[in-house]
């Protein structure tokens, strides 16, 4: 389930509630002029219902090898397998203890058996081809700092994250985003902390976890050479790991 996570949000389709740590309540919001501004890979429509979140993330499965990303999740229970597969857009948002999750592409019968494995008393609504799954939205608009944050997503990402803090993981903004290639994944993630000895610490942390994550199970052999660290004079660090697409091929 780890692998998962790390691995583009697969879990998004078929997961329990967020292990993150709760997210602070949102930070104020905007001023009304970017109400439901259009959002990375997320359609305006659902943006829409998003609100003011303080963490929040999203995966165009459309856009990667969903057969490839399937067969990184375990065997068994198979329903997560065939949600994988059929998933098109995946959306988590979440303030405080309020979280919620929209997901398109995925059979509701699937959903509700992931549902009943991993999170049995979550509510699950259809609004179409749309499952939305756990509380309600949010009223009103993003804050300014998730909106600076996401003006960071380059263009042509697939997926994205970010929040206005963490403050268990002493992460004060974190912003990251999957860009796609024939050959490559490429996550990059960008911390703001209370200073830059506290960033760099924690980039270096994730680069640990993300290499344990990829290689828990020794089906992929993992090299420290795709996870590369750099740091600001100021008060953020970055990672950027690029994990080669031949690596991840079932052997």
């Amino acid at each position: 389930m780890l692998r998962a996570a790390v691995l583009a949000l697969a879990l998004i389709a078929c997961t329990q509630k967020s292990e993150l740590p709760p997210a602070p309540p949102a930070k104020p919001a905007a001023p009304a002029g970017v109400v439901h501004q259009q959002l990375p890979v997320v359609t305006n429509e659902l943006a829409a219902q998003l609100g003011n979140f303080g963490f929040g993330l999203a995966l165009d499965f459309t856009k990667l090898d969903r057969e490839l990303l399937a067969n990184l999740l375990p065997p068994t229970p198979a329903v997560m397998r065939s949600a994988v597969r059929t998933a098109k857009l995946g959306v988590v948002a979440q303030t405080g203890d309020h979280w919620r999750g929209y997901i398109t592409g995925v059979a509701e019968a699937d959903l509700r058996e992931c549902l009943a494995l991993f999170a049995p008393g979550l509510a699950l609504a259809m609004q179409g081809e749309t499952a939305v799954i756990g509380t309600g939205s949010d009223a009103g608009a993003l804050s300014a700092t998730i909106v600076e944050l996401l003006h960071l997503v380059p263009a042509d990402a697939v997926g994205w994250a970010a929040s206005s803090g963490l403050p268990t993981l002493e992460i004060r903004t974190l912003v990251g985003w999957l860009q796609t290639s024939p050959i490559t994944w490429t996550f990059t993630i960008r911390i703001e902390a209370k200073d830059q000895a506290t960033a760099t610490k924690i980039v270096d942390g994730f680069a640990v976890t993300f290499a344990e994550a990829l290689g828990h199970d020794h089906t992929i052999a993992v090299d420290r050479s795709w996870f590369k660290t750099s740091a600001t004079p100021t008060s953020t660090a970055v990672l950027v790991a690029s994990i080669p697409l031949a690596a991840l091929a079932p052997r």
